[in-house]
């Protein structure tokens, strides 16, 4: 195939710079005639040879007829194609002297995008075929302008060119060796200028004399839910002209093993193996074997890479409130865009606050994300109505943010039964509205103890995702500003109304500058709060109100996870969530290493990211790293995802860039654990 045949590579011919060669060609054209007129009849004949190849040959590109039979021997195996190059005096008497600078300009971007050539053209490779010694030359080259449709190549004439042309000049790229750092080019210690009028033609694109090549650059290891990610094919083909004895035989030479190709259904040679079963590293494969002259060859250097795969969860945490149109719009924007599915905390409380017609609407979004890519699980703040509902008397301390709905009170102030009753009514209300029984859970504000990870391990849960770093949640802080604290009922929001607007979620505006440290009088005051918070509990009204708490604004809360970043999942211990080596439960923790993307920075996000993606992406062991949001607070969320989604995806298995793969915890859940989800 032509150069000019994909993708219009050689685009271009040039002509000398600072010089114009119009008045030249006119003169030269002047004298020609005269002299074809009244000399002899050979100068006429070659002057009539050099015009005819012009007119077959205008722009750089064009097959110039080369003899196949004075085709030159390949001059570097680890480079997969190459172009014969003829330099074309277009003056019948003036020289091109040797020493002068010629160039021309190729599509290198078309060559980049077509993965024939490197980006910053460091494969592109200029020499010189010496007939005398049979060898190459090198030869003084500069690239310019890399990965552009005009990248221009200049080089140095190695031998005078006297009228008609020399071909012996090469053009190699596709160097198939990454670790190769050899610097080809030789910087041109100064341009001289041709003085007289040029072309440079190419012959066809050429490839090596065994054509190779590999189905995928980066290989999983221990991807049992990825198979197809797992194996590698790699081919062979000889080139007309180069055919083999017997089957080339291919080697890995970082095992030093070797083996017998086999015939692939196009009549060439293939092997395919699971390369799963390597150590995490880079491998380099080639083929060999001996021509029907009995000359033996080799082909390219091919490169693959066996890691780990790294899996990244997006998780979704649905907190039991109403979220708009807009707002699904913009998950399924974000998920197409980087084709990553959504692991779904689902809250029912929201069965009790939402009206029947936008809860189904809700829920069919939902399920349809379900059925295609997505998982759903179970997640449970602890709302007053919803443990009312669930038969559980409420708690009302302590309290993170002071909300007054109880969705700020942690999970853990609830023991074992109680925490039975609120997983056996929610799998119940995941049955009404048609979701599956859930087996993943998620505790709101991460709050959770080995009373409740007991619990869940009793109502069948497999998998939990509220472990993280060490943490607290609010401050032991008053507000200046008079009940600023105390909530708004809305009694729409209780079961029985239409049209709903759920209890507001998010804690009172209160400006930081009124924020100031309890004295010990209002400490006393809180403590009094607590003791006699009994009687608070006895007096909630019916419609979800409670009486006005004192003037806090929030209570600091500790969690009980002291797990690090980088913690990767294991099988939980009914006695100490935070043992990772010592399993006795039937529920394995899948920790939120990437943090939550409303309270975390987007540099915090990345460094997730990063400290869970060592070793220059080849990972010695599976890694999964996990990330929260809030449909509610999507507008932040999704700004500072996008710039971490658009780093992890430079490294996507499905792309064949690195060992990155967006999933859900059920579709990874049996290669971690050995288990059945």
């Amino acid at each position: 195939m032509g150069l000019t045949q994909f993708y219009n590579l050689m685009a271009r011919k040039k002509t000398s710079k600072k010089k114009d060669y119009s008045k030249v060609s006119k003169l030269t054209l002047f004298s020609v005639a005269v002299i074809g007129i009244v000399s002899v009849l050979g100068i006429g004949a070659l002057y009539y040879f050099n015009n005819s190849l012009s007119d077959q040959t205008n722009e750089f590109g064009e097959v110039l007829g080369i003899d196949e039979e004075k085709q030159m021997p390949w001059w570097n195996d680890v480079f997969r194609y190459s172009a014969q190059l003829t330099v074309v005096n277009q003056d019948s008497f003036i020289p091109l002297e040797q020493d002068t600078t010629v160039s021309f300009s190729i599509d290198h971007k078309a060559l980049v995008d077509a993965g024939k050539s490197r980006s910053d053209g460091s494969d592109l490779v200029i020499n010189f075929y010496d007939e005398t010694t049979t060898d190459y030359d090198t030869i003084p080259y500069e690239i310019r302008n890399p990965n552009t449709e005009d990248t221009e190549i200049i080089f140095t004439l190695i031998r005078t060119i006297s009228p008609l042309s020399d071909d012996k000049y090469c053009l190699y790229y596709g160097n198939s060796n990454t670790t190769d750092t050899t610097d080809y080019s030789s910087p041109l210690a100064i341009e001289i200028l041709p003085t007289t009028p040029y072309r440079i033609n190419s012959g066809v694109e050429t490839n090596h004399p065994l054509f190779s090549s590999i189905d995928r650059a980066w290989i999983l290891k221990s991807s049992e839910s990825h198979q197809e990610y797992s194996q590698l094919t790699y081919s062979i083909q000889e080139r007309d002209g180069y055919e083999l004895v017997d089957n080339p035989q291919y080697e890995i030479a970082e095992l030093s093993s070797t083996d017998e190709m086999l015939t692939n259904r196009y009549g060439g040679y293939m092997y395919e193996f699971d390369a799963s079963d390597l150590a995490p590293g880079t491998y380099t494969i080639r083929a060999h074997g001996t021509t029907t002259q009995g000359t033996i060859i080799e082909s390219p250097i091919e490169k693959f890479t066996v890691s780990h795969p790294m899996y990244v969860i997006w998780t979704l945490d649905w907190e039991g409130v109403d979220t708009s149109d807009e707002t699904l719009a913009q998950i399924d924007e974000f998920t197409e865009a980087y084709n990553t599915p959504i692991v779904h905390f689902w809250n029912p409380r929201a069965h009790l606050v939402l009206g029947e017609t936008r809860l189904n609407h809700l829920l069919d979004w939902i399920k349809l994300r379900e059925v295609e890519t997505d998982e759903i699980g179970l997640h449970l703040h602890m709302f007053y109505d919803m443990l009312r509902a669930a038969g559980v008397t409420p708690q009302m301390d302590p309290q993170w943010a002071n909300r007054g709905t109880g969705s700020d009170v942690p999970m853990y102030v609830y023991n074992y039964d109680e925490t039975v009753a609120m997983l056996e009514w929610s799998k119940e209300e995941f049955a009404k509205v048609g979701l599956e029984t859930p087996k993943t859970f998620r505790a709101g504000g991460w709050m959770l103890d080995e009373e409740n990870l007991q619990a869940l391990d009793s109502q069948g849960f497999v998998l939990d995702s509220s472990g993280r770093t060490a943490f607290s949640l609010g401050e032991y802080m008053v507000s200046e500003v008079e009940n600023a604290q105390t909530p708004t009922p809305n009694p729409s929001s209780y079961p029985g109304g239409e049209e709903v607007i759920s209890i507001s979620d998010e804690a009172p505006e209160i400006p930081t500058e009124t924020f100031r440290p309890p004295t010990p009088e209002e400490i006393t005051l809180y403590e009094n709060y607590i003791q006699n918070r009994n009687y608070l509990e006895e007096n909630i009204l019916p419609d979800g109100t409670i009486p006005e708490l004192p003037n806090f604004v929030s209570y600091e809360v500790k969690g009980f996870w002291t797990l690090g970043s980088t913690t990767q999942p294991y099988r939980m211990s009914i006695s100490d969530i935070n043992e990772t080596n010592s399993g006795t439960a039937d529920i394995w923790e899948f920790p939120n290493n990437g943090g939550e993307s409303w309270r975390f920075s987007t540099n915090e996000l990345l460094q997730r990211f990063r400290e869970n993606y060592t070793n220059e992406g080849i990972l010695e062991a599976t890694t999964t790293l996990t990330y929260l949001s809030h449909p509610h607070a999507v507008n932040v969320d999704l700004e500072k995802l996008t710039v971490v989604y658009d780093e992890m995806s430079n490294y996507k298995i499905e792309d064949d860039a690195g060992p990155i793969l967006f999933t859900t915890f059920d579709e990874i859940f049996p290669s971690i654990t050995g288990g059945t989800y």
